[in-house]
């Protein structure tokens, strides 16, 4: 799969989930500057949500108070961990074309949600996509994994050719950030 980088998609509506365990007292800042990027995309047409999942810190009352209208805030009634909670999110998504799920310590370049439809659209083949992921403990970005023969997980790192990064194919997305 190649990336190409002229938009001439329907603009599709996307709805950002963000699912948040405690992350006022965890994460503080970051969580903030994960949300106002997911605001502050320069796709269109998106709704971004925050699934407060059960938290036991003030989460989603300092949502709601920070973000007003902005952002659609839900409580679930306890913590279902990741992959239920994400799920049970979907239901709070109005009609969108695209689910991007986002970390609550992810942040989001301005383009993303943008660049990363264009690629859809173009590859409607494609089920998955996430954009280049950034681990500042490693200091290395990475794309995706595929698992070896041994059934273990290996990071797919990026490929360049000459200025611009390569997509690649990979078995599975990351759960930072991927539509």
């Amino acid at each position: 799969m190649c990336c190409s980088s002229s938009l001439k998609t329907r603009n599709e509506k996307v709805s950002i989930v963000t699912l948040a365990y405690n992350a006022v007292s965890t994460l503080g800042e970051v969580f903030d500057k994960a949300i106002r990027s997911a605001l502050n995309q320069d796709y269109p047409d998106i709704e971004v949500i925050v699934v407060d999942n059960g938290s036991s810190d003030n989460t989603f009352d300092y949502v709601k108070m920070m973000y007003g209208d902005r952002v659609k805030i839900i409580r679930l009634p306890k913590n279902y961990g990741y992959c239920l909670g994400n799920n049970l999110a979907l239901k709070y998504t109005s009609n969108s074309r695209y689910v991007l799920f986002q970390n609550p310590d992810a942040i989001l370049a301005r383009d993303y949600v943008k660049k990363l439809v264009e690629v859809l659209e173009q590859n409607p083949d494609v089920a998955a996509i996430q954009g280049l992921e950034f681990h500042p403990s490693r200091k290395r970005f990475r794309i995706g994994g595929l698992l070896n023969t041994a059934g273990y997980s290996v990071d797919i790192l990026p490929q360049q050719d000459g200025n611009s990064l390569l997509c690649s194919e990979a078995l599975f997305a990351f759960g930072a950030a991927f539509l």
